[in-house]
Parts: structure tokens; C-alpha cells; sequence
């Protein structure tokens, strides 16, 4: 379990949530940064697999049932980690002399909480085909009055937070000895061989 807090990271490759509101006061936007998952489980595991010369099965010496089914071994790393926090921005934001990111504003009137924000589950619909479904409650939301600053969280409003990601890839290599000091590897690797929906947290 960890947690990361920042007040808008430069970006880059770990990216960032939300922007700056005020770019004169970093408190305003103290919040969960991108690389903020509560929970990160990372497993790896080798097996080395039980076929040719000195194993359980067809272990009789066969010099070409050996080499080609002998020596094999499959690894895997599994990878199940909590979603990245998200952050809800405004449309119509007016705050003269700063450029800002138009966070929204918390609306005073929303009773759903936290159970009722998602109204659809993730990845309903199609987004290119123009049929996607707004999965967020737009309704907690509210653009911030003329020359104000939005007083949402910058990230995980209502703790909204992106789908758990899970992956599993695996690699089944073999190793040839070629001399006392040299080998060759042979190797096949498959990512993400369940072919889970990883959907991203940015829009």
C-alpha cells in the first residue's frame, strides 16, 4: 500500500492529474498525484517445465525428443494494481490575468455521494461510433462563478478514480549451449495473454 501526493508534477511520462488553478498558489491543488494506487500486487513466478532429460516425463535419453522439448522453462509476471485518481474540469471559467485550468466547482445540491457518482459501468458504449454513455454523474458538478476558482478536488472528486488494472504476461524460453562460454536463447513472449481491457484514465 503507498501514497502519493504532489501539487501538479511537471508531467512527463508519469503524467499528471488535473492542472494548475492558480499557478501562484501550488496549495490550492495539494491532492493525489497520477501514480497514486493504494493497492500493488506484483507476482512472478518461473516454472521450469518437466519434459526431457533428467525431468519427470519422456526423461529416456531420446537425444531429439530432448532437444526439442527439453530444457524448456514458462515465467510469468502478474501485475493487479488500484486505479489511478481522476480529475473533473469545467468549461466556463473566467479568471482574467491567470491562465488556469478551469476546475469545477462542487455542486451544493448533489445528495448522491459517493455510491451514486458512476452512473455506468466502465466501457459501455463506443466512443468513436459517437454511442458512448456518460458513466460520470455530470450533476455534482458545477462550473465556478465568473472570476472565482473552482473549489473541486484537483484529482478524485467523490474518490473518482479510474478501473482496476490487470495484466498477465508470459515468456516460455529455451537455452542451447553452443560452447562452454556461450549459449543461445530462444524465447516467445506474450503480453497481456488474457487479453484484459485496460481503459485509460485520460480522455
Amino acid at each position: 500500500m503507498g501514497h502519493e501526493i504532489d501539487n501538479i508534477p511537471s508531467g512527463g511520462q508519469l503524467g499528471s492529474v488535473g492542472g494548475a488553478r492558480n499557478p501562484f498558489n501550488g496549495a490550492l491543488d495539494r491532492g493525489d498525484g497520477a501514480i497514486d494506487r493504494r493497492q500493488n500486487l506484483h507476482l512472478v513466478a518461473v516454472y521450469n517445465l518437466p519434459f526431457g532429460k533428467g525431468q519427470h516425463f519422456l526423461h529416456g535419453g531420446n537425444p531429439v525428443v530432448d532437444a526439442v522439448l527439453g530444457g524448456w522453462s514458462l515465467s510469468t509476471i502478474y501485475t493487479l494494481t488500484t486505479g489511478a485518481p481522476l480529475s473533473v474540469t469545467g468549461s466556463n471559467c473566467s479568471t482574467p490575468g491567470i491562465t488556469s485550468t478551469c476546475e469545477a466547482s462542487l455542486n451544493p445540491n448533489y445528495t448522491g455521494g459517493n455510491g451514486g457518482i458512476q452512473l455506468e459501468p466502465w466501457g459501455y458504449g463506443n466512443v468513436i461510433g459517437g454511442t458512448a454513455q456518460v458513466y460520470v454523474n455530470k450533476g455534482a458538478f458545477v462550473d465556478p462563478a465568473l472570476y472565482t476558482f473552482g473549489n473541486a478536488p484537483r484529482s478524485d472528486p467523490f474518490n473518482l478514480r479510474a478501473p482496476t488494472l490487470w495484466n498477465d504476461d508470459v515468456k516460455l524460453r529455451k537455452d542451447f549451449k553452443i560452447r562452454e562460454k556461450y549459449s543461445l536463447q530462444l524465447a516467445f513472449d506474450f503480453f497481456n495473454i488474457f487479453n484484459a481491457v485496460v481503459f485509460s484514465p485520460l480522455r
